[in-house]
């Protein structure tokens, strides 16, 4: 497959995670049991992760080292990516986080199943399997705090 596709599906990839990190953040405002709202968050964080490793990844193998980035150029990379006020809306459905998420799966099954460089393709079994667990959880926990 040609880099460039590959390239598109990591930025989707990428846009996922933005899209389910806001997920999970508005579900852990809204939850009521402190354990639900504390693993939330923690789905929130896992997939900020992502995104700061895989775009480090790729910056990596685009210019063969990194110096790191300065907290301005980050923040502008959100701005340029985002939108400035994205955090200030909700723009997505608390409950669909587990829909973006298999979005997320598939896309990374469909990622692994493509020649990628090592790194690239360690982190993405790591957070596939991340978000594999975290499904399986919030099931679990769904039925332990039915009251959200």
């Amino acid at each position: 497959m040609q880099n460039w596709i590959l390239y598109t599906w990591l930025q989707q990839l990428n846009k996922l995670y933005a899209y389910s990190q806001l997920q999970y953040i508005n579900a852990a405002l809204e939850a009521k049991s402190p354990m639900l709202k504390k693993f939330l968050e923690e789905r929130a964080f896992e997939r900020l992760d992502f995104i700061m490793e895989i775009e480090s990844t790729i910056k990596i193998s685009e210019n063969g080292c990194q110096n790191g980035q300065a907290l301005e150029e980050v923040y502008q990379q959100h701005v340029n990516l985002y939108g400035q006020n994205i955090l200030n809306r909700t723009i997505c459905r608390t409950k669909d986080f587990l829909d973006t998420d298999f979005k997320i799966v598939e896309l990374c099954n469909l990622l692994l199943s493509n020649e990628l460089l090592p790194k690239i393709r360690l982190i993405l079994r790591k957070h596939l399997l991340k978000v594999e667990s975290a499904r399986l959880s919030i099931y679990y926990l769904r039925t332990l705090y039915p009251e959200g």
